[in-house]
């Protein structure tokens, strides 16, 4: 909700999101800046480091990693860059903001997980993406983060976050590789979701409720690209709470295998 009144209140050519307890190392926004306002782009996507407590210290400078500059459509970054496996963080980029007013782009309030599916609605709507490899964000690590933790709350926002993410695919006239790549991307977000849902919920009965939300909010959730999403997409489809209760065992296996084996 913060951000979306940021967003309605702010009155620069640029906005950026910083989380309350991170850091910017100094002058690198003024270098974001700077590359945003040369090439109009809609995006300017930099790096990041994280740190926790003990780490951080009191002056860092932003640096160049590596000078090459990456210059794409967004779609094109979202396919060939964006890689949700280091996380979907939305305050590692400076954003046109006449470009999420005009495509309506705002974040649902008071869900969890909420970024993910605004930065892939970013991408496939951005004519104009830089990629900079510039450190210049610090990424707080806290263990009492809401990211840490895995409530019931937690777990039915992260449903709405795969939901929102579905509905994408739906957006016209998107080539198929794009479709394929969200596909593929939302595969690696239910993963993510199931290792949570059977690692953190010991009662069938909650393991129940959260699936059954999920199933509510995308019926028609399927994945594509190699066997094992086809076959995962035609098990979780036909006996949504039966693959949990698989893919329970098959970890408590594994987990097993490593104890008494040592692989």
């Amino acid at each position: 909700m913060s951000r979306n009144a940021g967003m309605e209140k702010a009155t620069g050519d640029y906005v950026l999101f910083v989380d309350s307890d991170d850091l910017l190392m100094d002058g690198g926004l003024s270098v974001l800046l700077k590359k945003a306002l040369e090439t109009h782009a809609d995006m300017v996507v930099a790096d990041f480091m994280r740190l926790n407590d003990e780490e951080i210290i009191s002056v860092y400078d932003a640096q160049f990693v590596d000078t090459q500059v990456v210059d794409k459509t967004g779609l094109d970054y979202y396919v060939e860059d964006y890689d949700p496996g280091v996380g979907s963080f939305i305050w590692r980029i400076l954003y046109k903001r006449s470009f999420l007013n005009n495509n309506h782009i705002r974040l649902e309030p008071g869900v969890y997980y909420e970024d993910i599916p605004f930065l892939q609605e970013c991408y496939l709507k951005a004519s104009r993406v830089i990629g900079l490899h510039l450190l210049y964000y610090i990424y707080r690590i806290r263990q009492r983060s809401c990211t840490y933790s895995f409530t019931m709350k937690n777990a039915m926002d992260y449903n709405t976050a795969i939901a929102n993410s579905w509905r994408l695919t739906k957006i016209p006239n998107l080539p198929e590789v794009v479709i394929r790549r969200q596909k593929r991307n939302i595969y690696l977000f239910f993963n993510y979701a199931i290792d949570c849902i059977i690692s953190v919920f010991s009662s069938p009965s909650e393991r129940k409720e959260i699936i059954d939300d999920l199933v509510r909010k995308v019926p028609d959730l399927h994945f594509e690209g190699g066997l094992m999403p086809r076959v995962v997409s035609s098990l979780f489809r036909a006996m949504p709470y039966a693959y949990v209760q698989w893919r329970l065992f098959n970890t408590k296996v594994a987990n097993w295998r490593r104890a008494r084996l040592g692989f």
